[in-house]
């Protein structure tokens, strides 16, 4: 199957993907959180966002906190993609998306809080990696400080409370990962594909 089937077939408005790359940065990610997963493997995911719905063009969207760059432009802070920006295998070889169980009314808050991000123009969180990474090695993942900056797991985490639902308690929503969401402990379907460990 590829990325995009799967992503088509299990992504929903609503849901969450979490993806796995092999850019060098999605590489450090996937180590930096290694003393969160079992035998000190590194984490299978490095990205994470919201699938939207189709739009107008009939196309599925998502919603992410990203750095973008690509000709010429760069976007930097919450954003839409169509889901083709993670159809490429090599690129992204692991996907996952969970399924709450959300009612309609959820679903449509989640992707309204999202829109209203992009609206407002929330920036990404440039320190804030580095920031968990730290909080994850000093075991202080519980502390937090308000800003309206937010990297990908922290946006989807946010976006998540916005609508009822804690996806990862006792952590700050700042320093949530990939790997909190993937190990959340509230009931959920899981679809994966994992390419590359």
């Amino acid at each position: 199957m590829s990325n995009r089937e799967f992503m088509v077939r299990f992504g929903a408005p609503g849901r969450v993907c979490l993806v796995g790359g092999t850019a060098a940065i999605d590489r450090a990610i996937r180590l930096a959180q290694r003393p969160l997963c079992t035998g000190g493997r590194a984490s299978a995911w490095s990205h994470a966002f919201i699938f939207q719905g189709k739009r107008v063009d009939g196309k599925p969207w998502l919603l992410e906190s990203d750095i973008d760059l690509r000709d010429g432009q760069v976007r930097f802070g919450v954003q839409e993609h169509r889901i083709d920006k993670y159809g490429d295998e090599k690129e992204y070889p692991n996907l996952a998306v969970l399924n709450f169980g959300l009612s309609d009314a959820q679903a449509r808050r989640i992707v309204a809080s999202g829109l209203d991000s992009v609206a407002r123009g929330v920036r990404y969180a440039a320190g804030g990696a580095l920031k968990t990474y730290w909080a994850i090695l000093s075991k202080r993942l519980d502390r937090d400080k308000k800003k309206d900056t937010v990297f990908c797991s922290a946006f989807v985490r946010a976006l998540y409370r916005a609508a009822g639902i804690d996806l990862a308690p006792g952590i700050a929503i700042r320093h949530t990962t990939p790997e909190h969401l993937w190990r959340t402990p509230v009931a959920h379907r899981r679809n994966r594909l994992i390419r590359q460990e």
